[in-house]
């Protein structure tokens, strides 16, 4: 593996993803204490989604645009919609209110993801673009270390407005740091000769579908109930195979593989990530910091993991790494149902969750390394694409199913205990799946 050299815009890239990584870990962290302020938890899992929808859009145009006209101007969008959203979220009088910041920052924090890939596949070479989306990935990773403390500490003192508000100067940093180097890459990269198809209608598309979906749990009528989740279903399917590359629900060696990885990946991770701090807030009553400590375990585990792929990589095999890290990966969530009994120390689920973390991170930079490794540099904007869609789709879907089963246990008499524990067996189940599709992952030649 090529050293790393780290340079104005690895440091910006680095700074971009860990902003909305902070942000996004954060509002895991807080969201409990938010949402009994708020009276809220009928939209728990609608403040999950809305940001990942609007995310979906925003990362599927950045990438085309990323493709058509450069990194630079999509890239200064970004980092306005994302401060715009860290300024109304901060200063939100109700549930509703925090979910238009939420969708702000979700849009800008899909530009940047998806533009730090387009980046790295052509300002850097062969040998350190691996090096290169690890620094990436770490910069999720690591803000997850102080992230619930951070959080929960503010959370806990003066009140967790202040974590949005606090966090708007380093949208200045990162558009000082990468914007110039970005127009540097953009002056000598080649771009598509020839515009192809919008795919922002297909993203405007899945978004709907997968709103449509969440919006379902909200209705106490099971004829409306079901004639939405079908019509959302219909939707996400039929655009999902005109956005992604063919074979992708059969797992085709290559991209197709790596990009059906990652959908479950992301499901399994966020299927338990996603609703620890909520068991550790109701069932064990853990204040806001602890809460967060629950599931640093997992951050810590991931960036293990995926810093042994990088590293490894080349002499076991990234394909061989993926259905392996799957495996670690629903050991890990099926071990974390043990949150849900009060009778289980915290720390109990500290542990299993930090083996649920290794698995991620095994299993995560294989994929982004097949996955754009084979694309041809004009063609990296979709590749990105897809591989973010996955991404989103698999934490939206993910969101969507658990947010209901929460949003049922407020409305009828399905208690808490319940609703949680099925979303850990469905997370379970999930990364299972991964583990076949991580099975049929193969590098395949550049397209």
């Amino acid at each position: 593996m090529a050293r790393l050299k780290v340079d104005r815009l690895a440091i910006g890239l680095f700074l971009a993803v860990s902003a909305t990584a902070f942000e996004t870990l954060a509002v895991g962290t807080m969201l409990p204490t938010i949402a009994e302020e708020f009276d809220g938890d009928r939209l728990y899992g609608a403040t999950f989604v809305v940001y990942m929808l609007a995310n979906l859009v925003s990362l599927v145009a950045a990438g085309e645009r990323a493709d058509r006209t450069g990194l630079r101007r999509p890239f200064l969008f970004g980092a306005a919609s994302f401060a715009v959203g860290l300024l109304i979220a901060g200063t939100a009088n109700s549930m509703w209110m925090l979910l238009i910041g939420r969708a702000m920052q979700g849009a800008g924090s899909g530009i940047f993801v998806s533009l730090s890939f387009v980046a790295v596949r052509r300002a850097y070479s062969d040998e350190r673009q691996a090096a290169m989306y690890a620094l990436i990935s770490t910069g999720w990773v690591l803000p997850s270390l102080i992230s619930p403390f951070v959080a929960g500490w503010i959370t806990s003192t003066v009140g967790w407005r202040w974590v949005f508000i606090g966090m708007l100067p380093l949208a200045g940093i990162v558009v000082l740091l990468a914007v110039p180097q970005l127009a540097g890459v953009d002056s000598q990269s080649q771009l598509a000769d020839e515009p192809a198809p919008s795919r922002i209608p297909l993203a405007i598309a899945i978004a709907a579908g997968i709103g449509l979906m969440t919006a379902a749990s909200y209705s106490s009528r099971w004829w409306l109930v079901t004639s939405l989740a079908l019509v959302g279903v219909v939707i996400v399917v039929a655009s999902l195979r005109r956005l992604m590359p063919p074979g992708l629900l059969t797992a085709h060696p290559g991209r197709p593989a790596a990009i059906a990885a990652r959908i479950c990946a992301m499901a399994a991770f966020n299927g338990a990530d996603f609703f620890i701090p909520l068991a550790a807030r109701r069932i064990h009553d853990a204040s806001p910091t602890v809460q967060g400590a629950t599931i640093l375990g997992a951050a810590v585990g991931w960036n293990l993991g995926q810093w042994f792929a990088v590293r490894a990589g080349d002499r076991i095999g990234f394909h061989r790494m993926v259905p392996a890290g799957f495996v670690v990966l629903a050991a890990g969530t099926a071990s974390s149902i043990a949150v849900l009994s009060s009778d289980t120390p915290l720390w109990v689920t500290f542990i299993t969750w930090s083996i649920g973390g290794v698995g991620m991170g095994v299993l995560f930079n294989p994929t982004s390394q097949i996955g754009m490794g084979s694309a041809s540099s004009e063609a990296a904007g979709l590749a990105s694409t897809q591989l973010s869609v996955a991404d989103v789709f698999g934490f939206s879907v993910m969101a969507a199913v658990g947010g209901a089963l929460v949003s049922f246990a407020d409305q009828t008499s399905l208690s808490l205990r319940t609703a949680l524990g099925s979303a850990f067996v469905l997370a379970t189940v999930v990364a299972l799946g991964g583990a076949f599709a991580g099975r049929r992952i193969r590098p395949a030649e550049s397209v």
